[in-house]
């Protein structure tokens, strides 16, 4: 294509995550985060340079609108894996089972 040259690039969020997906980079992030398997929603959309696993929301640019009601149908889904307690902005965690690892979960596929 000569000629034509590339101005810019813009990254933009997910609008449509696959479940499983985000599910697999939940577990890869706990791996990367000194075996980090439960935590808060607010932890995990902290996106600080401090930190060395990414979160979805690094990764995917997913915002808490769209995070919440996709981790409470993982965890409706995929019991074996995920639960959260989210109750009315005061409560917020979600929990990893701590035995499976991620190619458990590549396995749901």
């Amino acid at each position: 294509m000569k000629g034509n040259i590339v101005i810019s690039i813009t990254r933009a969020a997910w609008e449509h995550p696959e479940p499983l997906v985000i599910l697999y980079s939940l577990y890869l992030f706990a791996a990367h985060a000194d075996a980090l398997y439960s935590f808060t929603l607010t932890e995990l959309l902290d996106d600080s340079d401090e930190r060395e696993a990414l979160s979805p929301k690094i990764l995917f640019g997913l915002d808490e609108e769209i995070l919440r009601p996709l981790l409470q149908g993982l965890a409706n889904d995929y019991p074996d894996f995920i639960r959260v307690d989210f109750n009315k902005g005061i409560m917020e965690n979600i929990f990893l089972n701590r035995d499976k690892t991620p190619e458990e979960v590549v396995q749901l596929f």
